[in-house]
């Protein structure tokens, strides 16, 4: 199962990386993966959708909901135990490459970094 985690998290990164979005299809069949993995951690999907809900809607329209939808189907798949984790590994790897894209390429508002991928990354820490 592991293995078919990492190839779903590597084909949303890729695309979110491309096209700045996050397939619904994609998302949700890692949600399927998740569930049957564990059905009974289908409940951390519910744990992380809320901890990512209440991130978007302070984010003031910087955190995409597709982002919020992957964060779900990523709980779900490590489960309670592992969704804070996930969550500020997430954040302080994209943090990390703001602060190196900002010295390289300076300051600029309008820069667009998919954070997709930095969640997928922090996922597979928690395997």
């Amino acid at each position: 199962m592991n293995s078919l985690f990492f190839t779903f998290t590597l084909i949303l990164s890729a695309y979110d990386l491309r096209e700045h979005r996050l397939p619904n299809g994609w998302v949700l069949s890692l949600l399927a993966l998740a569930v049957l993995k564990d059905p009974t951690q289908a409940t951390a999907a519910a744990g992380g959708l809320g901890l990512m809900g209440i991130i978007y809607l302070i984010s003031n329209g910087r955190l995409g909901l597709g982002d919020v939808k992957l964060f779900c189907a990523l709980s779900a798949y490590v489960g309670w135990g592992e969704i804070g984790p996930v969550f500020a590994r997430g954040f302080f790897l994209a943090a990390g490459f703001s602060l190196l894209w900002i010295i390289k390429n300076g300051i600029d508002r309008d820069a667009v970094i998919p954070f997709g991928p930095f969640l997928c990354l922090a996922s597979l820490f928690s395997l």
